[in-house]
């Protein structure tokens, strides 16, 4: 459902519950953003087989035609120009949600020539790219969506040249068969260059029916009118049955790890293990498992760095990542297909070092240290701070950066040790060169 404090009377959202406010208060420009949550298994349909429908380029698509739609160059309005790169589209994932993202920036109410309320025409601009977009007979014009359609064709294959982001998704697939977190955001590139206006269009519907939305406006006042336009321009779309926003995080772990082995023309092979962990949100465990992760290979000093990078040189780098929401880790690195046993081999072993507690209490603190600067540097941009908010709209609560880095303070070291014993090795991607390779 629209998601704006109970009486739709301010604007601060739910986020000034978080200590947002002071911040606002500061700021001398004004940020809107409207993220649309879709349940990937409610955008491909219920598919059994990966890319076996094309809901993720339809809304991938549709996100280009939205921020394109309607307004030409520029708006001019209260002595303000809201410029065409003023107003961002961006499509993302967060956990199992797919997220379409529609930004735009103007100058706060206080700078406006003639004390003009620039917010909340700024907001009824957004309303507007959402619920009027260029029609023609009731679906998108083949004029704007032909182009649109080549843009995304060409993000998928540019996603495909990036051998990295390749493997990642390729071990996610193997890590999560059949879930939606296997699901790329931009879809299927032979779908996608099928997609056709009528398919855009039904996907604007269904998002406007059935998708979560959250609104969120950083400027300094108030925002009362801004609160005011958003929920009239909501209250003409009529009713809406917002989709349920669920993550699957249950899993059993195999006898063995699945291994996939892929050759391609590249000179750096990528290396890619997928885990399964058993703590994610809500868990309390939660902030234990992402200092673990820190520790782990989070960090330019963490312990596989050290080891597999430095000591033993067995890979060009070595880094993991933990997906807190999800529950799920991946570690990747770029190595010779000649030590990417060996690699493999050392990952593990230092996975169990950890799990022993075998580090030292420096190189926790060092971990902490670093996570801590991450929450810190949330309040440098507006951005960034829009950027934590969202990642936390499919969470079960929201927390801010002061309110997670106590937490952070409070881990041990018994608790970083429980939480590597909850990581699991699930499978194994190895993207082999072949002899002529390019990177």
């Amino acid at each position: 459902s629209l998601r704006l404090t109970s009486n739709l009377q301010r604007c601060n959202l739910l986020i000034q519950r978080a200590g947002l406010h002071q911040f606002l208060m500061r700021a001398q420009a004004q940020h809107f953003a409207v993220l649309h949550h879709q349940d990937l298994i409610a955008v491909h349909h219920g598919a059994d087989a990966l890319g076996d429908d094309d809901g993720g380029g339809r809304l991938a698509l549709l996100a280009q035609r939205l921020a394109e739609g309607r307004f030409g160059l520029k708006v001019q309005r209260a002595g303000c120009v809201v410029q065409q790169q003023d107003i961002g589209r961006a499509r993302q994932r967060a956990a199992e949600q797919q997220a379409l993202l529609l930004t735009a920036d103007c100058i706060d109410d206080r700078y406006a020539l003639k004390d003009e309320p620039v917010a909340a025409d700024c907001a009824k601009l957004l309303l507007s790219m959402i619920f009027n977009p260029a029609l023609e007979d009731g679906v998108f014009r083949e004029a704007d969506v032909d182009p649109e359609r080549r843009c995304l064709v060409e993000i998928i294959e540019s996603e495909i040249n990036e051998k990295r982001l390749y493997a990642r998704h390729k071990c996610e697939q193997l890590l999560c068969p059949g879930e939606p977190y296997a699901v790329g955001v931009y879809g299927d590139i032979e779908r996608a260059k099928a997609l056709t206006p009528a398919d855009a269009t039904a996907a604007w519907k269904e998002l406007l029916s059935t998708a979560s939305i959250l609104w969120i406006y950083q400027g300094g006042a108030e925002g009362a009118d801004v609160a005011a336009a958003i929920g009239a321009g909501f209250a003409v779309w009529g009713d809406r049955r917002p989709a349920a926003l669920t993550t699957g995080t249950a899993f059993t772990p195999p006898e063995q790890p699945v291994r996939r082995t892929e050759t391609m023309a590249v000179n750096q092979s990528k290396l890619v293990m997928g885990f399964r962990v058993g703590i994610a949100d809500p868990d309390e465990a939660c902030m234990a498992a992402r200092l673990m992760n820190a520790l782990f290979g989070g960090t330019p000093h963490s312990m596989l760095f050290r080891s597999v990078r430095e000591k033993l040189s067995l890979c060009y780098y070595c880094a993991s990542s933990y997906d807190y929401i999800k529950g799920v880790m991946l570690v990747d690195s770029g190595v010779e297909a000649a030590k990417a046993d060996e690699a493999q081999a050392e990952i593990l072993r230092q996975l169990d070092l950890l799990r022993q507690g075998a580090f030292t209490d420096e190189d926790l603190e060092a971990a902490r240290r670093s996570v801590l600067n991450q929450f810190q540097e949330v309040d440098d941009l507006q951005s960034s701070r829009m950027g934590w908010y969202l990642r936390q709209s499919v969470s079960t609560r929201f927390t801010s950066p002061e309110e997670s880095a106590a937490a952070l303070a409070a881990v041990t070291r018994d608790e970083v040790c429980a939480a590597a014993r909850q990581v699991h090795p699930i499978c194994v991607y190895l993207l082999q060169s072949e002899k002529g390779g390019e990177d």
